[in-house]
């Protein structure tokens, strides 16, 4: 009996061990792969600039509802195309809703 109720806390230890290993704190990190369909959050209109950076010049700006392709981010700020034929340039990824990845 009692070989029994070891083996099965010891089974129960390692059915939990995934719980109560992973710190609270962990944060998830998300990997995407470009190029992805992209859509402004919130229905704002955002600047688009020319380099990854607020102090970089705005070319442009990307309008409520519209959709654009989104070719890389690095360190919060990402490589947009227009879908209407303007300027690529670089927008910050807390204004970007991602639809998906784009194939073909």
């Amino acid at each position: 009996m009692f070989k029994t109720c070891l083996r099965a806390a010891a089974l129960f230890g390692l059915a939990t061990f995934p719980l109560w290993a992973i710190p609270a704190s962990a944060s998830l990190t998300v990997v995407r792969q470009y190029p992805q369909l992209g859509a402004t959050a919130g229905g704002i209109t955002v600047k688009l600039r020319a380099g990854p950076g607020s102090f970089f010049p705005q070319i442009d700006t990307i309008g409520r509802g519209e959709f654009f392709i989104v070719k890389s981010c690095s360190r919060g700020w990402c490589v947009i195309q227009q879908q209407d034929g303007g300027p690529t340039g670089f927008m910050t990824d807390a204004y970007i809703v991602f639809r998906g990845t784009i194939h073909g």
